[in-house]
């Protein structure tokens, strides 16, 4: 059985204060709706952030699936 993550792509982030820029990679660690209604992704960057993703809120990523091993 194959088991797989979630892998995140930085595309552009609203937060003037964040350190990630275009291309930052982290790993989802998960996904939920605030709230407001919106989505929002949790995410372990490979930089140490914390910058967690709010869909609509001019945040945009891209998700990547990785396999991680085959059991």
């Amino acid at each position: 059985m194959e088991k797989t993550k979630i892998r995140v792509e930085l595309i552009s982030t609203s937060d003037p204060y964040t350190n990630l820029t275009k291309g930052a990679l982290g790993t989802k660690v998960m996904e939920y709706i605030d709230p407001w209604g919106y989505r929002t992704i949790v995410v372990q960057w490979d930089n140490g952030s914390n910058l967690s993703l709010i869909e609509g809120s001019g945040d945009s990523w891209r998700e990547i699936t990785e396999v991680v091993d085959n059991v």
